[in-house]
């Protein structure tokens, strides 16, 4: 083990300290942390159970920061391949700055444009007001 283990009763004072170095942002979504209620600043920590990091306090995340990233890092270990998590991630970074514009020129047939989605809810609005007046005689 690479550190010393704090107490439970050294958490408080921990995230206080580990805040003020971070000047009270959520690293991750930039939030001020002074605006999340007090349960909801997470004090992080590596959830590897070896190597040099593991159970190392990185820092504290707001809540919702904290959750996605313990879900993304279960999600990339079960995609990495042969790639360490981190290699994984930043393909996945690459990728998306390579692809922030369209390059083949091509859509999704899924894919609805704000006027396709607005016209869409219009037509179910009308089935349903349709529906209830059929219902209502």
């Amino acid at each position: 083990m690479n550190g010393r283990k704090i107490l439970r009763t050294e958490l408080p004072k921990i995230r206080t300290s580990l805040l003020d170095a971070q000047g009270w942002l959520c690293p991750l979504c930039q939030r001020d942390m002074r605006m999340v209620a007090p349960r909801q600043r997470c004090v992080d920590h590596d959830h590897s159970l070896t190597g040099p990091s593991a159970g190392a306090i990185r820092g504290v995340l707001c809540s919702n920061c904290n959750g996605n990233e313990g879900r993304i890092k279960r999600r990339v270990l079960c995609s990495q391949g042969n790639l360490t998590s981190i290699e994984w991630l930043e393909n996945l970074l690459d990728y998306w700055k390579t692809h922030r514009i369209n390059k083949t020129g091509l859509i999704h047939h899924t894919y609805k444009t704000t006027e396709e989605r607005r016209l869409k809810r219009n037509a179910d609005a009308r089935r349903r007001r349709a529906a209830k007046k059929r219902k209502g005689k």
